[in-house]
């Protein structure tokens, strides 16, 4: 359950502005909710903890189960929202040295990442780590043509998988993409391969809690249907009656639309568990993407705590306001 404490913006936010607020958010939760909202036709995510059918899960889990069976190391290969989720819920409960456990101490196979630059590089030093290990790889794009997870497919594939034909290749790539066209669609279709669908009303950061997070999650050994089942009561306490007192979601909105309001430019997300790292680099992409259009928007920033707090923190506490 989330928890969420405001007492800190007291100095700068009375009571009386989030009162005044309460009409606001009332109609932005009702056109939220009821599909009327600007970009309404890409808010299917709403949905994703309760839209999820049995057949799909079952699906994901033989996979992910198969994969960790099968494979040393599973490769997910995407960018931005096609890997920021999965990558931020799988550092955030795992082993903080997972890569130095064998796969015995690990519970399953090693989940690593590619395609989410162009560093020529980091490609070379992980084929080098994949040498004498069997490799799956799970390449997730809705179109099939985003530069780098595309550039980064290719040379994976070519590399690890010299000679292959579609048979063997079905045995070890597994395919995230668009339910009916693309150029990564018709691949999984002329090769056989094994394939989930990304669906069309959801945007790729917000797309966690669809097959694009579920399978690398599950392959990691997190409990996705647990994790599904957390994601509903929030959801339930989100939708709840004002009346009833607003949800932290509701909180955190008025909070930061006041504190905007106010002239604030920029927001931090401080983490002071270095496995919540890539939670925030997540944050950053959810916020930066959503909310930075037509000249408005909160910088999104984030610091590892309490880390940071030796390079920026003085920058922090008396830089520019």
């Amino acid at each position: 359950m989330l928890y969420f404490d405001d007492q800190l913006t007291r100095a700068f936010i009375g009571e009386e502005e989030k009162t005044r607020m309460e009409g606001q958010l009332l109609l932005a939760r009702n056109e939220l909710d009821g599909g009327t909202c600007p970009g309404a036709e890409f808010t299917g995510w709403l949905d994703l903890p309760e839209s999820q059918s049995p057949e799909l899960m079952a699906s994901i889990l033989e996979t992910a189960r198969e994969i960790r069976d099968g494979f040393d190391i599973l490769i997910v290969v995407g960018i931005g929202g096609s890997y920021l989720g999965a990558r931020a819920v799988i550092e955030a409960l795992s082993h903080h040295f997972s890569s130095l456990l064998s796969k015995e101490e690990r519970g399953g196979p090693l989940v690593l990442f590619a395609g989410q630059q162009l560093s020529p590089d980091y490609l070379n030093d992980l084929l080098e780590v994949t040498r004498g290990k069997k490799v799956a790889l799970n390449v997730i794009s809705k179109s099939g043509t985003t530069t780098e997870p595309a550039l980064a497919f290719r040379i994976l594939r070519e590399a690890l998988y010299p000679g292959l034909g579609p048979a063997e290749l079905g045995k070890r790539i597994f395919v995230t993409t668009d339910r009916r066209r693309g150029a990564l669609r018709r691949l999984a279709d002329a090769w056989g391969l094994r394939s989930f669908p990304l669906d069309d009303d959801i945007g790729g950061r917000y797309s966690v809690l669809s097959p694009v997070g579920l399978l690398p999650i599950a392959v990691a050994g997190i409990d996705i249907r647990a994790l599904l089942a957390g994601a509903r009561k929030e959801r339930e306490r989100s939708l709840l009656p004002l009346s009833e007192g607003p949800a932290p979601c509701d909180r955190y909105a008025v909070n930061r639309m006041l504190l905007a309001r106010k002239g604030c430019k920029a927001e931090i997300l401080a983490a002071y568990e270095p496995s919540l790292r890539f939670l925030a680099e997540w944050w950053k992409q959810l916020f930066g993407e959503s909310e930075g259009k037509d000249g408005r928007g909160l910088i999104p920033a984030a610091c590892d705590f309490t880390t940071d707090l030796h390079s920026l923190g003085q920058f922090i506490q008396e830089g520019p306001r």
